[in-house]
């Protein structure tokens, strides 16, 4: 658990209710991408999954130097309150990229990509999310979270990240 992972939760935990009980599932999926880790790590940042995913339009709030350490931006998704994103890493050195996220009232999750190369031109992906809720709301969230329902999100992504790729277009399916 990283530093700010462990203070955003606690500070989640904080809104909670005394006697509440936090749901937190961690998930795993591997993909594999039609290029080299380096041709992938730029397409990682909330620019860059402009590219690729459909759905993706974060508002930038703060844009730190590069690489971009620090930088903070929000997204919306339906149904739900707007998500506050905090870049934590990006280390192309080591192919690797965090996430952490929050959803006022609801959880916090935090996102971990790290990137091994295949040969030369391709790359394994592997992307864990944990998920933690921290009011009935973001457990029931949480719950919804099932392996199926993550592997189903996954390989949209992997799809729509492949094509961009092999194509430089956008895939029009979604899936983020």
């Amino acid at each position: 658990m990283t530093h700010t992972f462990a203070l955003a939760t606690a500070v989640a935990a904080g809104c909670a209710p005394a006697a509440f009980a936090p749901r937190q599932v961690s998930l795993v999926y591997v993909q594999s991408l039609a290029a080299p880790p380096d041709r992938v790590m730029p397409l990682l940042t909330p620019d860059g999954e402009r590219a690729w995913e459909e759905d993706w339009d974060p508002t930038v709030l703060y844009a730190a130097p590069a690489p971009g350490v620090g930088t903070v931006f929000t997204t919306r998704h339906p149904g739900r309150p707007p998500t506050v994103w905090f870049l934590e890493e990006y280390d192309t050195a080591h192919h690797r990229v965090r996430y952490v996220r929050m959803t006022p009232g609801s959880d916090v999750t935090q996102l971990d990509i790290a990137l091994a190369p295949v040969g030369a031109d391709r790359t394994t992906a592997t992307v864990r999310y944990t998920y933690t809720g921290f009011s009935d709301e973001g457990n029931a969230f949480v719950a919804t979270m099932t392996p199926e329902h993550y592997e189903h999100r996954l390989r949209a992504w992997e799809t729509a990240l492949n094509h961009f790729l092999t194509t430089g277009e956008l895939h029009r399916a979604g899936g983020h």
